[in-house]
């Protein structure tokens, strides 16, 4: 049999915007229950804190010596820890909850001009209230900031209610919603180009409301007593199962339901600290206001004298509906949790209040039909020896009783609220000074309140007074949020104790909290307790970007204490991951493992625009090619040097190019670099070690003792080892002993078999290989020069000419092409001239450039660096080459053909 609802038979026209109005409920009740299920989620977000900790890692060295001469670079870990933004208050919200607001109102106001004398004044009274208390004098409209245009207000709704009272009493529902309706759309109007504050309608979003809480309480007591009804409707329904016994059945289920709300209140009260599943209040809201749909009807005995039910009572209860969850559904999505507690008390004095005294009401009327197992809840409203309004009357004296029992709770609870809505207003116009003050006096009121204190957390400027406010904030109706932020204030200031513990309470109150574990783990990282570390970052419940933020943390703590990443990570969870972070930090752990074998993910650049975490990641990248070169990550680097907003970047970018030309083969580019590093950074001893190491790898030991004794106040104990290892390749033993001593008056010394190791390692066997690649290359651009394969080998030669002017071979085979087949002196002279820029103590290479010179007649060049082979060839073998080189230069000079 098909279900028929009671509004089934009504007139097309009520019908119709009856279904609208409970479409619109439904969609209400289902974005309240939305609300109810995200908590403080609904105003706050998780932010994500990075920092950056350097590691170093071994660039540059000799196994055979040991890492006491590793030449170390530093990796960047990014650390994440979670903080909770600050509460997000949304201008669309407050506009739609005042819009819903109004819409129950006006529903209100147009059922109750269909009110009897008595009653509509009554009505047009809590109007007036109504307009009141929305403090219109507040948006200066026309520049009034009186009562003026509250009266005006006030008289225009009154007019038009009072025409249709009492001259058009005939006139329908829809006449009179649109009368009101375009009257406040007419009032919003004039308030919007009119008002003298820049946002009116959040100032009647907010000082509305002490009204619309009245209204949603007295919703709340409408409905309090309908699940006492529903129970009184299953039990005694001729159709039940559980009609053997209705008596029984109805008072066991009722004192249990009962019971249950005495539960919610003594736990409310902190009587009890049960851990046990309590009914949430505003559920039980929810399911009481489905019920009234049909109780309203089924009560229409006792005020059909005043308003009938079809329609009028219940379009009247649609609109008080429509207020009261609009209203809670706000103050969930501010986290007004005052505000809230407030309502949770008017739902659980009421229930308890109006529902207990609606059971004495049907057990002493109708006790004796329950027993006759006859369908009461038909006749449960037909009222006997206990009226029903005394029943109403007691519920109240309840009510009160319990209010007065909890010392008035509420009552300052309503006063804090208000002013959290008043701070909320005026963050959201700007004006922090004011709404600090706002929030100070929502503390005052409503003691140790989580929006309040929350709020102040951010506002406060003094580091103790924001400590506190976050700690009040934890204290009664606390979130992760609070305690993550009071464990991060906390850490600021460098209380690690106090830090730890509030962490610690968090996890008492959130088991579960996989981002109070995040934070309590960087934590426990900055000491040895390695096992708690892992520990709680090996909890990955969280999921979306929480779970990475938390598996990048895994693998940062992985490899600053050294620990096998693969022992705690899946291999699926990193698999074509591309977040910058957790890249970052698995490539660190690579670095870190000696085998290095695994090669290294490069994640699409996207913006070249680096932050902290994508500088990190460029970073451990561009260090791990180092060892594994990669010609993209030089492209990449190259793309972020391009970007000017890298700026504060920019040294440290153009150091990872240099380390990453060198590995490349393009070893002028990355001397060049380095050499402007030096002469530029503050820092010029690290960048002038590394080129003495590279002159060292070369061969170039009498150029890397240049660079280690650049600079005698920067001087580490690295470059001062790796100079006495230069002066003994260059057979400088006097040299070598003198500093020997030196050091070992500083207690700088290497021990005897260090010394031993410094002798005799080959200091070029880094690019034994390189030179066996030129040789090849040298080969390959003769064979495609003999094949007339131009564009080829001038590629080639092009390369060999400029990549490494160390590799003397290479030079000279481009120059005797340019010079030859390429047809190009002047490139064979660009060639030569950064050869002996950057090879400055190569007897061969100077010796090419003054015979480039003497070629192109450009005698004076070669004047310029023929002295310079006095330090590379000796006095005797100088001599003899000077004698040759003034003879060249006196043929020159009589041909006449010095053009310079």
């Amino acid at each position: 049999m098909k279900f028929k609802f009671y509004w089934d038979s009504w007139d097309q026209e009520y019908k119709i915007y009856y279904k609208s109005l409970i479409a619109l409920i439904l969609l209400m009740l289902v974005a309240f229950c939305t609300f109810l299920f995200m908590g403080y989620d609904l105003s706050m977000d998780w932010l994500v804190n990075s920092s950056l900790k350097s590691l170093d890692s071994a660039l540059e060295g000799y196994s055979q010596l040991g890492s006491l001469l590793d030449f170390n670079a530093q990796l960047f870990l990014v650390d994440q820890k979670f903080i909770g933004s600050e509460m997000v208050l949304n201008s669309i919200a407050s506009y739609i909850y005042l819009g819903l607001v109004v819409l129950g109102l006006l529903i209100c106001i147009t059922i109750s001009t269909y009110l009897g004398k008595f009653w509509y004044l009554v009505s047009v009274g809590l109007l007036m209230v109504l307009i009141i208390s929305l403090r219109l004098e507040l948006l200066g409209l026309f520049g009034f900031y009186d009562q003026t245009i509250t009266i005006g207000v006030f008289l225009a709704y009154v007019i038009v209610s009072y025409y249709f009272n009492a001259f058009r009493e005939g006139a329908g529902i829809k006449l009179r919603f649109l009368s009101f309706l375009v009257l406040t759309l007419i009032v919003t109007a004039f308030i919007y180009f009119f008002s003298g504050v820049s946002t009116p309608f959040l100032y009647i979003a907010n000082y509305s409301f002490i009204s619309v809480i009245a209204v949603s309480i007295v919703f709340v007591f409408l409905v309090s007593h309908e699940v006492i009804y529903a129970i009184l409707r299953v039990t005694t329904d001729s159709s039940s199962q559980l009609n053997t016994s209705n008596t029984k059945h109805f008072v066991v289920l009722s004192l249990v339901y009962l019971l249950n709300l005495g539960l919610i209140q003594m736990h409310n009260s902190g009587f009890i600290e049960w851990d046990i599943y309590y009914i949430n209040a505003f559920f039980l809201l929810v399911i009481s206001s489905i019920i009234g749909f049909w109780g309203m009807k089924n009560r229409e005995i006792l005020y059909q004298g005043i308003l009938p039910f079809y329609p009028y009572t219940a379009f009247l209860y649609c609109g008080l509906l429509i207020c009261c969850f609009s209203f809670i559904g706000f103050q969930f999505y501010q986290s007004n949790d005052v505000a809230l507690e407030v309502v949770e008390d008017a739902i659980v004095f009421g229930h308890i209040g109006f529902g207990s005294m609606f059971f004495i009401y049907i057990i002493a009327n109708f006790i004796n039909y329950m027993m006759k197992n006859l369908a009461v809840y038909k006749i449960a409203f037909k009222e006997d020896n206990f009226p029903y309004f005394t029943s109403r009357l007691a519920g109240l004296i309840v009510v009160a009783a319990l209010y007065f029992s909890s010392n008035q709770v509420a009552r300052f609870q309503g006063i804090a609220a208000f002013y959290n809505g008043i701070g909320d207003l005026y963050i959201q116009n700007d004006n922090t000074t004011a709404a600090t003050a706002m929030y100070h006096e929502s503390s005052r009121y409503g003691v140790n309140n989580h929006k309040a204190n929350y709020n102040l957390g951010f506002l406060r400027d003094d580091p103790q007074k924001k400590i506190m406010a976050f700690k009040n904030a934890t204290e009664k109706q606390p979130s992760e949020y609070a305690f993550v932020n009071l464990g991060v204030e906390y850490e600021r200031h460098n209380k690690f104790f106090d830090a730890l513990f509030a962490y610690q309470d968090g996890l008492e109150k959130y088991p579960k909290s996989s981002l109070l574990k995040n934070n309590l783990a960087l934590l426990y990282s900055k000491t040895n307790v390695v096992d708690s570390t892992i520990f709680y970052l090996t909890d990955l419940s969280s999921q979306g970007f929480k779970k990475e933020v938390i598996l990048s943390n895994l693998l940062s703590v992985c490899a600053e204490k050294r620990l096998n990443y693969n022992d705690f990570v899946s291999k699926a969870s990193l698999t074509e991951n591309d977040r910058f972070d957790i890249n970052a930090n698995l490539i660190a752990n690579k670095v870190m493992d000696v085998n290095r074998s695994e090669s290294m993910s490069i994640v699409g650049i996207g913006s070249t625009k680096l932050n902290l975490i994508t500088y990190a990641y460029v970073n451990n990248l561009a260090i791990a090619s180092y060892a594994q070169p990669n010609l993209r990550v030089l492209e990449m680097l190259n793309a972020y040097l391009a970007d000017e907003n890298n700026g504060e970047y920019q040294e440290r970018l153009l150091f990872l190019k240099a380390i990453n030309s060198y590995a490349l083969g393009k070893v002028n580019n990355a001397f060049e670099i380095l050499s402007n590093l030096m002469h530029s950074s503050s820092i010029s001893g690290y960048y002038s070690t590394l080129a003495g190491i590279w002159s060292l790898q070369q061969g170039a030991a009498k150029l890397a003792v240049d660079y280690f004794d650049l600079d005698d106040e920067r001087k580490s104990d690295l470059s001062e080892c790796y100079l006495l290892m230069s002066y003994l390749k260059l057979g400088e033993t006097e040299l070598a002993s003198e500093k020997l001593n030196l050091m070992r008056q500083e207690g700088k010394a290497p021990d005897e078999e260090l010394m031993k190791a410094m002798s005799s390692i080959d200091i070029k066997q880094k690019v034994r290989a390189e030179e066996a690649n030129i040789s090849s290359k040298i080969k390959k651009a003769k064979q495609l020069e003999a094949e007339q394969k131009t564009e080829l080998a001038n590629a080639i030669y092009e390369s060999l000419g400029y990549d490494n002017s160390f590799m003397e071979s290479a030079v000279e085979s481009s120059v005797v092409y340019y010079n030859g087949t390429g047809n190009d002196m002047q490139k064979s002279y660009d060639i030569l001239l950064e050869a002996i820029e950057v090879n400055r103590y190569s007897e061969k290479m100077i010796s090419l450039y003054i015979d480039q010179c003497f070629k192109m007649n450009l005698i004076n060049y070669a004047e310029s660096v023929v002295l310079r082979l006095l330090d590379v060839m000796g006095k005797e073998k100088f001599s003899q080459y000077e004698i040759e080189f003034d003879e060249r230069k006196r043929e020159l000079q009589l041909s006449g053909s010095d053009w310079e």
